[in-house]
């Protein structure tokens, strides 16, 4: 019996390849997250002795943390954690244990958009971004808050969401990093609205990224929001992420057999 053929990265792959053909732009349902997306940090604190609290944990690492406060007050250990952990650790976005995976491999880079967004917590995400099992969301545009990709210093992140389908987020504001990844990678458009949106769109509300205005219309609701132009980084991202960008425009030469 023939073996199946071998599964291609054009098969599963589409950067250079998120926007409409005919409209250039980008339409779909939305997924809405809060803030701070890929961080994933708990808190526990013990009393030591009279003035100090034994603070540890971060969920999804194999971490702990002993830190001695010279204080009393848990309140404050608690704030003051949050702040030193609020950008330490990638989890909620792609799971530690999946980094493994090589986006290079087909079989692996569909495997590893499998996994996207799945250390969202439940409780606070019943609806998931990929149903169990599934290889492919339903939601190209992801609505976020402050930070999005906070804490995410490989490519793993951008490569995830791009891998399940996600084409875009629209956030008040992205990590370095992270925003630097989509545009490197070419997996998403990385645009940042003018207002803070997660109370103006709703999981499953259809929506339209409009490029040439730029705005992001909510076609639910009929609200139309204003977005940050993209600048230098588009046309990156529209030939498919750095590499092809230089390729394309001369910097370095390009594959052998290619036009």
């Amino acid at each position: 019996m023939a073996s199946d053929s071998p599964l291609r990265m054009e098969d599963v792959c589409f950067v250079g390849r998120k926007r409409d053909p005919k409209t250039g732009n980008i339409s779909g349902r939305v997924y809405v997250v809060g803030d701070n997306i890929d961080t994933d940090v708990s808190f526990s604190a013990n009393c030591v002795g009279a003035t100090q609290v034994e603070v540890c944990s971060i969920r999804g690492a194999d971490l702990t943390l002993h830190i001695a406060w010279t204080s009393e007050d848990y309140a404050q250990a608690r704030s003051i954690w949050q702040k030193l952990t609020a950008f330490y650790i990638s989890q909620q976005i792609i799971p530690a244990e999946h980094l493994s995976l090589l986006p290079s491999v087909p079989t692996e880079y569909q495997l590893l958009g499998s996994h996207a967004l799945e250390g969202l917590p439940k409780e606070t995400y019943p609806q998931r971004y990929l149903d169990e099992g599934e290889l492919h969301a339903k939601y190209p545009i992801i609505v976020a808050g402050e930070n999005f990709g906070c804490g995410s210093s490989r490519e793993h992140a951008p490569i995830a969401l791009g891998a399940a389908g996600a084409k875009a987020v629209v956030a008040c504001s992205f990590a370095r990093i992270f925003f630097r990844n989509c545009s490197s990678t070419g997996e998403l458009y990385p645009w940042i609205s003018k207002k803070r949106l997660v109370d103006r769109f709703k999981t499953g509300d259809e929506a339209m990224i409009d490029f040439e205005k730029p705005c992001i219309r909510n076609l639910s609701t009929g609200e139309e929001f204003e977005l940050e132009p993209l600048g230098e980084v588009q046309p990156v991202i529209d030939a498919g992420g750095l590499f092809e960008y230089a390729r394309r425009t001369g910097m370095i030469k390009s594959r052998p057999g290619s036009s």
